[in-house]
Formats: C-alpha cells, structure tokens, sequence
C-alpha cells in the first residue's frame, strides 16, 4: 500500500478510496483519503478528499469531526462540486453538534447561498421553528 500511495495518480487513488468505502474497508478508505489530502494538498482532490473523509465521519457518528471536514472543504472549494452537500450535512449535525443557534447560522447561509438546494426545505423548516 505505502508503495501504491506514493506512486498512483490522484484519480487512481481517488477510484482505489471510493472502492474501498463502497465495500466495507473504510479503514482502507480513510487512510487512501489522508494520502490524498498530504500527497496533492492545495489541488482540488484534496479539497474533495476531506469531503469525503467528512461524509465517512457523519456516518460513523463523529459529528464534530464531520463538521469540521467540511468546513475544511468549504474553505478549500467554496464553489467546488460538493459545495451544496458538504454545507447541507452541515446544516443537519449542526443541531446536535453546535446548538440551537449556530444550527440557524448554518441555515442562513445555506439559504443564501443554495436557495434551491437538496437541503433547503430542511434549512427552511429549522428557521420556522427559531
């Protein structure tokens, strides 16, 4: 793996991450998610691979941590690919991870920047109920 790590391309790293996320080796996925971040760090798989790495966090439960990956991603591709979905899982931790009102501030900006987004409805209904 070290050798794979140090040789491959960004997308055959990106491919060799996602494949093992998709069948059950997240830790293999992690680890290939991190190498890509270090190897490529400043270029726009790195960006995407903390998205990622907040995703597998938001699934196993470290909201905190998802948080703060995707706000690393937000700060690296404010307008990359996963722009909408990185704030929008934000938007739905932040809640139970942040409180009450930083999970407004979140709606906010999502609405503001995301009018029409997959998690608009959901930013909508946190703000009627502030």
């Amino acid at each position: 793996l070290e050798r794979i790590w140090a040789e491959k391309s960004s997308g055959e790293l990106k491919e060799l991450a996602q494949a093992a996320h998709y069948t059950g080796n997240p830790n293999l996925a992690e680890k290939t998610w991190k190498r890509v971040r270090s190897r490529f760090a400043g270029q726009a798989v790195a960006a995407s691979a903390a998205f990622f790495l907040g995703r597998m966090a938001d699934q196993s439960g470290r909201a905190s941590e998802a948080i703060s990956l995707f706000d690393t991603y937000l700060r690296e591709a404010p307008r990359g690919t996963y722009a909408a979905e990185a704030l929008g899982r934000k938007l739905v931790l932040a809640r139970g991870a942040l409180g009450s009102d930083a999970a407004v501030r979140v709606a906010r900006q999502y609405l503001a920047r995301f009018p029409q987004g997959p998690y608009a409805s959901h930013a909508r209904e946190l703000l009627r109920g502030e």
